[in-house]
């Protein structure tokens, strides 16, 4: 353990002896937006597994920041937890279902889906249509 400490305190100091920052690692677009880097795809997956322990202790505060950052960079697992979250007012939040689902038809998952289309007819149609028009103009936050 020890020694891990050593090599990334000596990575550390050399990159603040060279100006190198972690904006300056290589974007690679072929990756999903959650991975553009190295950097980012370690603390995308890292927040959702902090936000899971923070979940299990019932520090749903802490787990809703987490998934939050993820979801936001596009993380499609994240993003059905937040609209959960959002559906049911967890976390620190108050009930919206347009956020709800806007999260969950982002996160391309089939259940998630399910569950927009089950909340979407409890909501009038002009909400619904709300949330599929945030859903088409949102954009993932690459930092």
């Amino acid at each position: 353990m020890q020694r891990l400490i050593t090599i990334a305190a000596s990575l550390l100091a050399l990159a603040a002896g060279s100006g190198a920052t972690l904006a300056d690692q290589p974007v690679d677009a072929t990756r999903p937006s959650w991975a553009q880097t190295d950097w980012m795809a370690h603390d995308t997956t890292m927040r959702v597994q902090m936000a899971y322990r923070y979940a299990q202790s019932y520090d749903y505060v802490n787990a809703f920041k987490n998934l939050l950052v993820a979801a936001q960079r596009g993380y499609p697992q994240a993003q059905a937890q937040i609209g959960f979250y959002y559906q049911n007012g967890q976390g620190g939040i108050d009930v919206d279902n347009i956020e709800a689902v806007k999260w969950y038809l982002l996160s391309g998952d089939p259940t998630a889906a399910h569950y927009a289309q089950e909340l979407g007819k409890d909501m009038p149609s002009d909400h619904y249509a709300e949330a599929e028009a945030r859903a088409k103009s949102w954009t993932p936050t690459l930092d």
